[in-house]
């Protein structure tokens, strides 16, 4: 959380708990928690490399795919005409 944030946080707090240690303390604890949430959630959230490094890999294995899908036509082709060449 920001300054302005915490700062803001703890004028309202201090309306409902009289005791300033009480209201800095209950402050800190929600910083805690929203900092370890945002922590969390790191992992999870793609950064714009992230999505680079994925669409390069997509692209590399597409490649892969069309490769393999013309290797395997022209072995079935080769197939179907020996085949034939033997009936």
């Amino acid at each position: 959380m920001t300054a302005s944030q915490s700062l803001r946080l703890y004028e309202l707090t201090s309306e409902f708990i009289t005791d300033k240690d009480k209201a800095k303390e209950y402050v800190a604890r929600i910083e805690e928690v929203v900092d370890q949430k945002f922590k969390d959630k790191e992992t999870v959230l793609a950064t714009k490399s992230d999505i680079a490094i994925l669409r390069k890999e997509i692209a590399e294995s597409k490649l892969d795919i069309i490769k393999w899908f013309v290797a395997t036509g022209i072995a079935l082709t080769g197939l179907v005409a020996a085949l034939v060449k033997l009936l």
